[in-house]
């Protein structure tokens, strides 16, 4: 009677310790999901890409598809334009996203450049599309539409009386990241928290 009563109660525990998700099991099969939805104002706009480590929202802040260039804002604004869950990218990030890119993309649907990272870029390899959405230098209307694209990064500094923050920039032959103005508007490309 013992025998059995410790035969049961070890094969209790054995179910208890070791099924997934109790927190206990950390075996190789423990499966855990990352919640990668981007949602603004309760609307899906799709899923982030993981690039690097890194996931990437799917689309421009204030866009609904991959290839809509979104809103441009200055780098103050772009500090609270992305959703609750996502933040600007970082200088070091946007570094790491750009190793790798397609050509520059020109035809009726897109312009811009598809971005994988540390993978060469091909088809079926994690990668996501940044517009050429060009920028506003506040003269009235963005200017660079379709061939050329400006990013926020969350890194800015000082340099005397001038305030300037890094920003990824394209164009057909060139992508680079260099320090600016923060009054410029820019596109902006939200990252997972």
């Amino acid at each position: 009677m013992v025998k059995k009563t410790l035969a049961v109660a070890a094969a209790l525990l054995s179910l208890v310790c070791c099924e997934k998700g109790n927190g206990l099991h950390d075996g190789p099969d423990r499966e855990e999901t990352k919640d990668l939805s981007y949602t603004v104002n309760a609307v899906k706009l799709g899923d982030g890409v993981e690039i690097n480590g890194i996931v990437w929202a799917p689309v421009n802040v204030g866009a609904k598809t991959q290839f809509e260039n979104g809103t441009l804002v200055t780098w103050e604004q772009a500090q609270t334009a992305c959703p609750s869950g996502w933040r600007l990218p970082s200088k070091s990030e946007i570094f790491k996203l750009i190793s790798n890119h397609s050509d520059f993309i020109r035809d009726d649907e897109k312009k811009g450049y598809w971005f994988s990272g540390n993978k060469q870029y091909a088809d079926g390899v994690p990668a996501i599309f940044l517009p050429a959405a060009g920028m506003d230098a506040g003269l009235g209307s963005p200017s660079g539409v379709g061939t050329d694209g400006y990013y926020w990064t969350s890194d800015a500094f000082k340099d005397g009386d001038m305030e300037v923050a890094y920003q990824l920039n394209f164009y057909s032959s060139a992508v680079n990241v260099e320090a600016i103005f923060r009054t410029y508007g820019f596109s902006v490309r939200c990252v997972k928290k």
